[in-house]
């Protein structure tokens, strides 16, 4: 006997999905099985959706009598919807399939079973994940072009940029957005609740010092963190390099993290 299961569900799935199972079994022996039974176990987050002809029993396990099935026939294919409960924790579950030769009329050696198992991932939307991009362009200032936003479908809250003046320069407020905060070399900008598929942008310019060496070499760190973030954070490093007289897009390069 060979026994195959698999599931069409999306990966990640998210709560309230619906996908299908779908079981291939063919009999290889050498004589027809008869008194063929199905039986699968569903993890608790998942519902059954179409129950006609199955026997439903208890902690997620439901089963189906299949009857004969003759050698070498064509595959039988069984497929049931089911459903993802609307609470479904974020993991990955594993639905479990057997076929069985059952009934008390049979031999010890005729006797058998065949289990395959079948694995989905559950990840509920809108959980806040805030993201980081930064863009340097070297003219006589350093002017960063920080991006943020938040893709999901929750908004995120307490939401915090994160920058450091590079060595060899110095902050221009007059040239950065208004919000940047600015203390012993770390600067923030207090976002607050960033809405879903929400985004903003945070311009950043440092001067350069004149008694910066050339071709010298500046990283600065970008950040940002939000209290319900599923991210601890998420950076953005800018490697600047500084060499008076090339043009701007010899100068940078840009490693984003």
């Amino acid at each position: 006997m060979t026994f195959g299961i698999t599931n069409n569900a999306v990966n990640p799935a998210s709560p309230s999905d619906i996908f299908t199972i779908t079981r291939t079994i063919r009999n290889t022996g050498q004589i027809t099985a008869r008194e063929v039974e199905l039986v699968c176990t569903l993890p608790n987050v998942l519902t059954l959706v179409d129950t006609n002809g199955w026997t439903i029993g208890q902690n997620g396990q439901f089963s189906r009598l299949l009857g004969p099935l003759p050698v070498e026939a064509n595959p039988r294919t069984m497929t049931s919807q089911v459903r993802i409960d609307a609470d479904a924790a974020d993991g990955t579950y594993t639905i479990n399939c057997c076929i069985e030769t059952v009934g008390s009329t049979l031999p010890a050696y005729c006797l058998s079973e065949d289990c395959e198992s079948t694995t989905f991932t559950v990840e509920p939307p809108g959980i806040p994940d805030v993201k980081i991009h930064k863009r340097g362009h070297l003219i006589r200032e350093i002017h960063y072009d920080i991006d943020y936003f938040n893709p999901c479908a929750d908004a995120a809250t307490d939401v915090v940029l994160t920058e450091t003046i590079p060595e060899g320069t110095t902050f221009h407020p007059d040239s950065s957005d208004e919000r940047w905060d600015c203390e012993d070399g770390v600067c923030t900008v207090d976002v607050g609740t960033l809405g879903a598929n929400s985004a903003g942008c945070a311009p950043f310019v440092v001067v350069i010092d004149e008694d910066t060496p050339p071709c010298d070499v500046h990283i600065n760190f970008a950040q940002i963190h939000a209290s319900n973030d599923r991210d601890e954070t998420s950076n953005s490093d800018s490697v600047i390099i500084i060499e008076p007289g090339c043009p701007a897009n010899t100068c940078i390069e840009d490693c984003l993290l």
